[in-house]
């Protein structure tokens, strides 16, 4: 019993080791090599497109947290367009220009999810072997079927698995050019606050491969 215990322990780790890849990973980039300004982006209003203020808020704190111990000062834009600002109203983009504006910010970073697609899947059941039984279950049929049936086989089951695909964009505030992009997915995120450390590790790093932020 302690050799399936501890066979049955060591496919238990190695199903989580295989699970703990990385979350998110980009795509495909690109930059506008002839108007990005590393050294003038001193000022950067992150900006995540969502109306769901929970997503929208620890987005928008990562990546300013990142971007300020990286000497960038952050704004971010839920403090500068609170829930009840309509974005569509007439007037609203001299608005939000100006609120930028005010701001000091040099450079405005987007994010958005562009799509997302679910697959339903059937997981197999699997059945563990262990090559030195207890031959003691082996006696009587009510032993051998209490202790093999729970231990051995491991039904199959029905999951969704689910693939969000992003887009963020960074553009020149005073311009309004587009001076990068990059698109990523990621695969069955585990929650919030995981995608969200893993997100922000990419795009600084997205970031700083294409030059558009200092290294």
């Amino acid at each position: 019993m302690f050799i399936i215990r501890n066979f049955l322990l060591f496919i238990a780790f190695t199903a989580i080791l295989a699970s703990c890849g990385p979350s998110i990973r980009a795509t495909g980039s690109w930059v506008d090599q002839q108007k990005i300004r590393p050294e003038s982006y001193k000022t950067m209003c992150v900006m995540a497109l969502t109306s769901k203020m929970n997503i929208r808020q620890t987005l928008e704190n990562d990546l300013a947290a990142e971007l300020e111990r990286r000497g960038i000062k952050a704004v971010k834009s839920y403090n500068l367009f609170p829930p009840g600002f309509d974005k569509t109203a007439p007037g609203s983009r001299d608005v939000m220009a100006k609120k930028i504006a005010d701001a000091n910010c040099d450079a405005i970073f987007t994010i958005a999810l562009i799509d997302q697609k679910s697959e339903t899947r059937y997981v197999p059941g699997s059945t563990v072997y262990a090559p030195y039984p207890s031959y003691g279950y082996y006696g009587n049929f009510y032993g051998y079927y209490n202790y093999s049936y729970p231990t051995f086989y491991d039904p199959g089951y029905i999951t969704t698995d689910k693939t969000y695909f992003l887009e963020s964009n960074l553009y020149d505030a005073k311009a309004g050019d587009l001076v990068f992009s990059v698109q990523s997915e990621t695969y069955n995120p585990s929650n919030l606050e995981g995608f969200s450390r893993d997100y922000t590790i990419l795009m600084l790093e997205e970031l700083k491969k294409k030059g558009v932020i200092k290294k």
